[in-house]
């Protein structure tokens, strides 16, 4: 009589209870990695939520999601930020005009133009830091691509049907390579665009 490929006569009671322990301890084993695998994969949907959250509460995120989505519009201020204003008034061609390198035309910007640099600086320091936790391994591109892509497609997709944002579009792109944000240009290139 064969069992498991062995003769019966081969094995006595201590060798089958031996196998049965080693086929328990073996399922214990798969299962707990499983369950291991599966925590962690909690844990990295948490991790990812809570950045994305913080990222999207963070005020000069806020004001600049703003400026990308909308033609023309303003976004507040605190007190003393521009002087009495309590909010700051743009267009698009206020953004493009702010985002301009110091060595094209006048090297001097109002504090119109000032503000929306270190909004827009803001903005961009926060995206950059997804590209660290990437690197790091705490989750992947292609995980964190859903809860930004509304804002990198505005941002970086040359097809876009945002057509009133090309010029800014291609403002933001020059200003990211003038200014060295290499890892929001990873970044992008990590989430599919050319940043290049």
């Amino acid at each position: 009589m064969h069992f498991l490929f062995f003769e019966t006569n081969a094995f006595g009671a201590k060798e089958y209870i031996a196998v049965v322990v080693a086929f328990i301890s073996l399922g214990t084993l798969i299962k707990g990695l499983v369950e291991y695998s599966k925590a962690q994969t909690w844990k990295k949907a948490e991790f990812i939520s809570k950045e994305v959250k913080e990222f999207y509460s963070t005020p000069s995120v806020i004001r600049a999601l703003k400026f990308i989505d909308w033609d023309e519009g303003e976004v507040g201020l605190n007190p003393g930020e521009l002087g009495n204003k309590p909010t700051l008034y743009f267009t698009n061609e206020l953004l493009i005009q702010a985002l301009r390198n110091h060595n094209e035309g006048n090297d001097r910007f109002t504090i119109e133009e000032a503000k929306i640099r270190e909004i827009i600086d803001g903005l961009l320091d926060k995206l950059s830091l997804f590209q660290h936790y990437i690197d790091g391994g705490l989750f992947s591109a292609k995980e964190l691509k859903g809860y930004l892509k509304y804002w990198t497609d505005i941002m970086f997709d040359e097809q876009s049907d945002r057509v009133m944002k090309a010029g800014f579009r291609q403002a933001l792109k020059k200003y990211i390579h003038s200014y060295k944000f290499y890892d929001l240009i990873k970044l992008g290139n990590s989430l599919g665009y050319t940043l290049n």
